[in-house]
């Protein structure tokens, strides 16, 4: 049996649901709704708030290094992305920094052209991720839709 409210399974001879509150009393005519029609009603069934949207594009728009993929619970994917983003931002900014300092070494200029190249990648895959997101196509580490 489920809560006619919220879904939650619940004993069959319950009378309000623990986690909502609804009472469970039918009348004789009443169906209670199965579990089917429930998941397509509400499709984030697992316990979890829902993840918004506007939020994890926005988080990828904005800050462009991986942090929306730790909103999402795409652990892995965000560690990935902020490893990366880091290093190319300190390499950029070390090899800055020396050649302000007068350093005429042609190799530093290149690789300082590699962190660039490598913060820049970051950044537009956290774009890319931004258009998933906002076209749908991006769930949550549960595999939950965003709303």
């Amino acid at each position: 049996m489920f809560c006619k409210q919220c879904g939650t399974q619940l004993q069959e001879d319950s009378q309000f649901c623990g986690k909502c509150g609804e009472s469970q009393n039918q009348s004789p005519n009443q169906e209670q709704p199965n579990q089917n029609q429930y998941n397509n009603a509400h499709p984030n069934t697992t316990g979890t708030p829902a993840k918004s949207k506007v939020t994890a594009g926005n988080l990828a728009l904005l800050l462009g290094c991986g942090i929306h993929n730790f909103y999402l619970g795409h652990i892995k994917k965000g560690v990935i992305q902020l490893c990366f983003w880091v290093l190319g931002l300190i390499g950029a900014l070390v090899a800055i920094g020396f050649m302000m300092a007068g350093s005429e070494a042609a190799g530093l200029i290149v690789v300082m052209i590699i962190f660039i190249i490598i913060t820049v990648g970051v950044v537009s895959w956290s774009i890319a991720d931004a258009i998933r997101i906002f076209a749908g196509v991006e769930k949550d580490g549960k595999g939950n839709p965003l709303v």
